[in-house]
């Protein structure tokens, strides 16, 4: 764990699943990054993102889910975002970016 953030990932057959919680910012991005560029080094399945933990996200978290989710859909994945806080929620709103990553 580095800074406030946690970091889960359980992949199976079907898809791999990333929990993140906490604060996603500057001090947790790197290891964000690495997850995420694991996954995207190996993509076989579709893959789930649960943020109902998460409390804050700045743009270099976003930057890094739109990353995921490009390389997501050009490699015939499914990418979703199961559950989110409200309060990141209501960040993604404002963003113009709910649309784009939360089913």
């Amino acid at each position: 764990m580095v800074g406030d953030m946690e970091l889960f990932v359980d992949k199976n057959d079907s898809v791999t699943k990333l929990e993140l919680a906490g604060t996603i910012d500057a001090s947790s991005i790197k290891e964000l990054s690495e997850a995420i560029d694991d996954i995207c080094e190996n993509i076989e399945t579709d893959v789930e993102v649960d943020m109902d933990k998460v409390d804050y996200i700045d743009s270099s978290g976003i930057g890094q889910l739109l990353k995921l989710s490009k390389i997501c859909r050009d490699s015939n994945h499914v990418f979703s975002i199961v559950a989110v806080s409200e309060r990141v929620k209501s960040l993604l709103a404002l963003c113009s970016l709910q649309s784009a990553l939360v089913e």
